[in-house]
């Protein structure tokens, strides 16, 4: 027999339960509306900057795809790019990140002479070593060829180990990308930028093939030293054409394309040895 007393203990505890149960219930309610309320409010606010920023991509587009267009254009040549500067666009559509050399002429007007603090060449991809582009896939973009510009899974991971390591570490920039931010957008870190990058990938996708962006990302990117494309840089590092490199010198050369400055082998030779081992 279960005393009376027993009875009314068990009854208590049951309504006491029942009562915890409520409030948790009521508790969680609220949390799920307020998260569901601040996440849609957060949702908005970056559409919002996205639909802004798209409105006024809008309004450069023509002008950026005509520069790029120029500059494939000029690569499909395959000339100097210092000898036949003046074949480049016009004073509408000049590439950025272009330096004009200096000319120098002798008093009966004959050419003596150019100089500049760039040293740049446009080559095809057939005279850049495969190594290269072996080294820059296993770095930079693994997903190239299965992506459309942009890689989300690469941003979201890249996001997750800048979290916890509670600093920058990764990026996830793809190839096209970064070649959005060296041909056509100004080199401040800020929201525009990083935007207009995201615009200018996709539409970049849609108009040159795979093959065409990677020979295009060849010819521009920075190596230091005033070398802007692999085929100077393998010039300048390796005395030999970059048709020619192995895959040591192909990957030293990536390694150095995130920071040309840091990765120096003249200024910060510990650095690059120590980033060149990681790319190999």
């Amino acid at each position: 027999m279960i005393k009376k007393s027993d009875k009314l203990k068990h009854l208590l505890l049951n309504f006491k339960s029942d009562a915890t149960n409520k409030k948790v219930k009521s508790k969680l309610k609220k949390l799920i509306v307020w998260t569901f309320i601040v996440g849609s409010f957060i949702a908005l606010f970056v559409l919002g900057i996205f639909f802004y920023f798209y409105i006024n991509w809008q309004s450069d587009r023509n002008i950026i795809l005509k520069q790029a267009e120029i500059y494939y254009n000029q690569i499909l040549k395959e000339t100097d790019f210092i000898t036949h500067y003046k074949s480049i666009g016009s004073s509408e559509y000049q590439l950025k990140n272009v330096e004009e050399p200096i000319k120098v002429y002798d008093y009966k007007g004959e050419l003596l002479g150019e100089f500049s603090n760039e040293r740049r060449s446009f080559v095809d991809m057939q005279h850049i070593a495969p190594t290269f582009f072996y080294a820059l896939f296993a770095t930079e973009d693994a997903e190239f060829y299965n992506h459309t510009g942009v890689n989300f899974k690469a941003i979201l991971r890249a996001m997750i180990k800048n979290i916890l390591a509670v600093r920058l570490v990764e990026g996830g920039s793809t190839i096209t990308q970064q070649l959005s931010k060296l041909l056509f957008t100004d080199r401040g870190r800020n929201l525009k930028r990083k935007i207009y990058e995201f615009f200018c990938a996709r539409e970049l996708e849609t108009i040159y093939t795979k093959e065409d962006i990677l020979m295009m990302y060849s010819n521009l990117i920075f190596l230091g030293h005033g070398a802007y494309g692999v085929e100077n840089a393998s010039q300048l590092y390796f005395k030999k054409p970059a048709k020619d490199m192995d895959i040591g010198e192909s990957s030293f050369l990536v390694a150095m394309i995130s920071n040309p400055s840091r990765y120096s082998p003249f200024s910060h030779r510990k650095n690059a040895l120590a980033k060149h081992k990681a790319v190999l």
